[in-house]
């Protein structure tokens, strides 16, 4: 990432409260306010809006977006794995992975379908047919 009259440096070494410069086509790597600058930023990433949005001083840009048009000043307010785009990654992981209690118990049934079936076509391949008279 920039910091605005320095050299670039590493998205792991920047700390809250820092300024960082946002140039045309680049992703915000951080949640932040502008302090300077405008231009569009397209949230569709964050937000699903197909419209990119004007930021300007005193506007919120959000981890994941990307600046499209202008240079722009941000000041550091919440790091990467802190951001919004981390959290709502988070809460689509959890709820993949927990799984619905609809989805566990039509599982649970699933399985010992399963054996029953599997069981009784078993029993009936192997079982002579005594009570029929062919």
């Amino acid at each position: 990432v920039s910091v605005p009259g320095g050299p670039e440096k590493p998205i792991d070494a920047v700390v809250l409260g820092e300024e960082l410069l946002l140039r045309p086509g680049g992703r915000v790597p951080v949640d932040g306010v502008v302090l300077s600058g405008l231009s569009s930023v397209d949230e569709a990433v964050i937000t699903g809006e197909a419209a990119p949005v004007r930021k300007g001083p005193g506007d919120v840009v959000t981890a994941g977006t990307t600046n499209q048009t202008g240079v722009l000043t941000v000041r550091v307010e919440a790091l990467p794995a802190d951001s919004a785009a981390a959290q709502l990654t988070a809460l689509v992981s959890d709820a993949q992975s927990a799984g619905g209690r609809r989805e566990q118990l039509l599982e649970a049934f699933a399985k010992w379908y399963l054996v029953l079936l599997v069981s009784a076509a078993a029993l009936v391949a192997t079982v002579p047919m005594a009570w029929c008279e062919w």
